[in-house]
């Protein structure tokens, strides 16, 4: 101590002032074992005079002395744990109700023995034992239950403060914990998932498809086996893309007692995959190609002289300028959408976002026949993102029934909270590989969409939390997206306006 500069009794102030003051329930305890240890001192001092012998004082003294040491040194080696102050405190608590209660139950047998006429031995000796001993006895039953609540605590954060979703199942499915990532993916509430069948919660009843093979692989941790694989999950922002597992918990006979079962979101992950393979599909693919024209056409133009064919070749060079300029735009859009904020979309009424779209349609291509059917009640709201997506699908509809009848049909649905919106022409038919891209967003050497447009559909109604799928006949092409649902909030809807059929 001397070499720090600190007299020893001042360090002992200071580490008192400093270090046990803020962990008062350390020190209560070893105040309560100091006082007791003082009373006993006083009173078997006092008793020596009495008796005029030093062995019963003193083994009295070693007696209870004994059990209010244990009790100081109780409050220092608490201090030393690595329990919270405000657990320390339960401890104290716990003590001091030791004491009471071993010093009332000692009075209470000193009355019985009074109303009964019989003498009382010893009375102080025997309420510092009783004080003491029941001090003891409850400051080991209040340490286990505050080092209990303090596992518990730990296990909660290691639980819940993760960024994947993490629950406990039985192995019958049924839900035993989750953890607070998963429910605030999900808007619910703890009390509302505990106890269900973990297929029944609504982040696995928007697709029979996805609901099943969680079943199967709930069933396979069941029997033993763990499972991994990618699935859909809704939650409060729509549909994410989930790198889902469930795996069994054996007890010590290697019998299955419980199933971990963990997801992690990967939508993001999976976007920025997906635009550099569209980016490395336009250098590869759209870039030769049109670079192997614009070659072609420029050197046409050096060696002709006629003014017409010139102004030809030079309005193709200008189209695929303009075209790039195109490309380049989307992929700064979407580029950006995929790296921004992921706050929640501003909402719209459907009607409102199908009336307005209608109406530009309408007014844009007036030889175009674009009919519309929404439900009889009023529609869900869906994320104002989308209007990027529908306007892109029905100026394909449009541009794929060239002719004499352009028919697009736009159709609206709700199916609880849920929106399904059907976009239908009678052209031809979307090519294959662009129909695969809509539903999958994968591409490959041998399927790859001519343009971002398709793509960029896929990108937007994804970030809106939705999923889109395609039906190609003879008779044209029918794109249904499904639109998860959406807070109504009037401050960020618009008024629906009214749409003509």
């Amino acid at each position: 101590m001397r070499q720090w500069g600190v007299d020893p009794p001042l360090f002992i102030v200071w580490y008192i002032n400093i270090v046990m003051l803020q962990d008062r329930g350390s020190v209560v305890i070893s105040a309560v074992g100091a006082l007791l240890l003082l009373t006993a001192g006083i009173h078997h001092t006092l008793e020596l005079a009495k008796v005029n012998s030093l062995v019963g004082p003193a083994l009295a003294f070693f007696i209870d002395g004994a059990l209010s040491v244990s009790l100081t040194y109780a409050g220092w080696w608490l201090h030393r744990t690595d329990l919270r102050p405000t657990e320390t405190w339960d401890v104290a608590r716990w003590t001091v109700l030791g004491a009471i209660a071993g010093t009332t139950i000692a009075a209470l047998i000193f009355v019985v023995l009074i109303i009964e006429a019989r003498p009382v031995p010893e009375p102080l000796f025997t309420m510092l034992i009783a004080a003491s001993g029941g001090g003891v006895v409850l400051f080991v039953g209040g340490y286990y239950a505050a080092r209990a609540k303090a596992v518990s605590r730990r296990y909660e954060s290691i639980f819940d403060n993760t960024f994947q979703f993490t629950g406990l199942l039985d192995t019958d499915g049924t839900v035993i914990e989750v953890n607070q990532t998963a429910l605030e993916f999900g808007g619910l509430e703890h009390e509302a998932v505990v106890g269900k069948q973990f297929d029944d919660i609504s982040w696995w009843t928007h697709d029979e498809a996805v609901r099943g093979r969680l079943q199967e692989a709930i069933q396979a941790a069941a029997n033993g086996e763990s499972s991994r694989y990618e699935t859909q999950m809704h939650g409060v922002a729509g549909l994410k893309t989930i790198d889902f597992s469930a795996r069994p918990v054996d007890d010590a006979n290697e019998t299955v007692t419980n199933i971990v079962v963990e997801g992690r979101d990967i939508t993001g992950q999976e976007q920025q995959r997906q635009h550099l393979q569209v980016i490395q599909r336009i250098i590869r693919h759209n870039m030769r190609n049109d670079i192997a024209k614009l070659r072609g056409w420029t050197q046409q133009l050096a060696q002709t002289e006629a003014a017409a064919t010139r102004k030809t070749h030079a309005e193709r060079v200008t189209e695929v300028l303009d075209s790039w300029t195109k490309i380049t735009s989307d992929l700064a859009d979407i580029r950006r959408r995929i790296g921004a904020d992921k706050k929640p979309y501003p909402t719209v009424s459907v009607e409102a976002l199908i009336a307005d779209l209608v109406e530009r349609k309408r007014s844009a291509d007036p030889e175009a026949t674009i009919t519309v059917s929404l439900p009889e009640q009023s529609a869900n709201a869906v994320p104002s993102i989308v209007d990027e997506a529908f306007d892109e699908l029905v100026d394909n509809a449009i541009a794929a029934t060239d002719g004499d009848s352009q028919e697009v049909d736009i159709d609206v649905d709700c199916d609880g909270e849920w929106t399904y919106v059907t976009i239908s022409d009678n052209g031809p038919g979307l090519p294959q590989m662009e129909a695969s891209v809509l539903e999958t967003g994968e591409e490959t050497p041998l399927t790859h969409g001519q343009g971002l447009g398709v793509w960029k559909v896929r990108m937007l109604i994804k970030q809106a939390g939705g999923d889109v799928s395609v039906d190609v006949s003879g008779s044209g092409t029918t794109v249904r997206i499904q639109l998860p649902p959406a807070p109504r909030d009037s401050s960020q809807q618009e008024t629906p306006g009214p749409v003509s059929a």
